[in-house]
């Protein structure tokens, strides 16, 4: 049996959510067999299921904290229940949804995204959008951390391409798109991709390598979008060759943290240290000096984190100068000393 034909008999059975949902559906064609299919609804199920009639008190926003069961986890996969009554929703973190099989209508803010066999639509955080699925299709959720993002993807992401201008937009500045879509159906290697993937998600029991299996397959599914269909995306909004141009600022910040000045930035880019200033100011709605102490407090806490490297040393590779200034300034930034924040996050 294939790895498809794997996933196909692990996804297409209906749970008992997905079945409740489409006798509701099919209820609700009819007015009267709709009000008696109400009145037989258990206390028990009602309590445990969003139905509109009896319950609209909806999760609006869903945050990481609730999402992501464990700090160590930055993707998670899940199938949409189908025959779910739409609800607008958003989330802190970035949302992939990938069509299995089938179609989906995804109504981002106001616009209608009709989706088919092999679309992905990668939402920024903090999008009101609804999915709805009326049919036998599979649409595959996957969830990425926002939180952990930068670390674990952006490597990648690096040129001035597509997906490099759309998650900058989101993690930096204030001109966010709303989503971007590709079309893939047809396109093998991603096919495979996505179905090792969900996989390793679904089908496979957690272990120690299961993350970075995850996270390598994800990022290899993000190079092929972009080898193979950035050219057919869409991306919603404008893209403004101004913000392409940041990406690549942001970038080298990121790659040069520890010894990056206003000036030295600005004399790469051949810009004037004011313009580069107001550009950043602009983008991130933080001053350079702010920006650039941010990414050097998020790479002391991926430090503190995931080694066990003396404080003092963390300080240096952070670009933090002295451990008197280190010390400061994270406590500033967090509300704890840099030996607590290790003792509660180390993985």
């Amino acid at each position: 049996m294939s790895i498809e034909e794997l996933i196909d008999d692990f996804l297409t059975p209906y749970s008992e959510e997905e079945q409740f949902y489409k006798n509701y559906h099919l209820a609700r064609q009819s007015p009267e067999t709709f009000q008696q299919f109400l009145s037989q609804i258990d206390a028990s199920v009602s309590s445990r299921f969003y139905i509109p009639e009896i319950n609209s008190n909806v999760h609006k926003l869903f945050e990481e904290t609730h999402i992501f069961s464990s700090l160590k986890n930055n993707i998670l996969i899940e199938k949409h229940q189908r025959y779910t009554p739409p609800f607008r929703h958003a989330h802190d973190f970035f949302e992939m949804i990938y069509v299995w099989r089938g179609t989906g209508e995804n109504t981002v803010e106001d616009n209608l995204v009709q989706m088919r066999n092999g679309d992905i639509c990668i939402l920024s955080p903090a999008i009101f959008h609804t999915l709805g699925v009326f049919d036998d299709s599979i649409l595959i959720n996957i969830l990425i951390k926002k939180s952990t993002f930068n670390e674990t993807f952006f490597p990648l992401l690096s040129n001035d391409n597509l997906l490099s201008v759309f998650f900058t937009k989101v993690l930096y500045t204030k001109q966010a798109d709303n989503y971007v879509i590709f079309h893939t159906e047809g396109d093998l290697i991603v096919r495979e991709l996505l179905s090792y993937l969900i996989r390793e998600s679904l089908l496979t029991i957690h272990d120690s390598y299961s993350d970075l299996l995850r996270e390598n397959l994800l990022t290899t599914v993000f190079g092929y979008l972009l080898r193979g269909h950035a050219r057919d995306a869409e991306l919603s909004g404008k893209r403004h060759t101004q913000t392409a141009h940041m990406a690549n600022v942001l970038q080298f910040l990121q790659d040069h943290y520890k010894t990056a000045t206003l000036e030295t930035t600005a004399r790469h880019f051949g810009y004037t240290a004011s313009y580069l200033s107001r550009q950043i100011k602009a983008a991130t709605g933080s001053s350079f000096s702010k920006f650039l102490g941010e990414l050097r407090f998020k790479k002391a806490c991926m430090l503190l984190s995931g080694s066990m490297l003396p404080i003092q040393e963390i300080s240096e590779m952070a670009g933090f100068g002295s451990t008197e200034h280190f010390y400061r300034t994270f406590k500033r930034m967090s509300g704890e000393t840099p030996a607590s924040y290790r003792m509660r996050h180390h993985q």
